[in-house]
């Protein structure tokens, strides 16, 4: 039977660690729709949605999911869609309340998106259960 050390052992739950992380989601310039930069006066922690992000939900193995920030006003008033992939054509508006921002998603259910260093932290509550996922920024490719 072969030992291993603790110090290589540790090295080895570190990769794995980093292996479960989500890399950012490339996203074609054919499926972003026209975004809005924030004009100057929109507070810093509403300006900061603006964009794309994609993230997966913890549980349901529903795959990649996108939020589009398209417009953010300066009275955090946020013109978002949320979905799977393609070119969105539902917009919707939603107020980004002490950073944080809610949204109508799933069946009767809301998503919360909160920032947590470059990412959005996302929770999911509704009547037949919860979920997480993290939401990273999306890169625009071709653009």
């Amino acid at each position: 039977m072969q030992t291993y050390k603790p110090k290589f052992l540790a090295i080895i739950a570190l990769h794995a660690l980093a292996a479960c992380t989500q890399a950012p989601v490339k996203v074609s310039a054919t499926e972003a729709p026209p975004l809005t930069q924030p004009a100057p006066g929109v507070p810093a922690d509403c300006a900061r949605y603006a964009g794309g992000w994609g993230g997966n939900w913890a549980q349901g193995g529903i795959g990649t999911l996108r939020l589009w920030i398209t417009a953010v006003s300066q009275e955090c008033i946020a013109t978002y869609a949320y979905g799977s992939g393609g070119l969105p054509t539902a917009f919707r508006t939603a107020t980004i309340r002490d950073g944080t921002l809610t949204i109508p998603c799933g069946v009767g259910g809301l998503c919360t998106f909160k920032p947590s260093g470059e990412d959005l932290f996302a929770s999911y509550s509704s009547t037949s259960g919860q979920n997480s996922g993290v939401f990273k920024r999306l890169l625009i490719e071709g653009k």
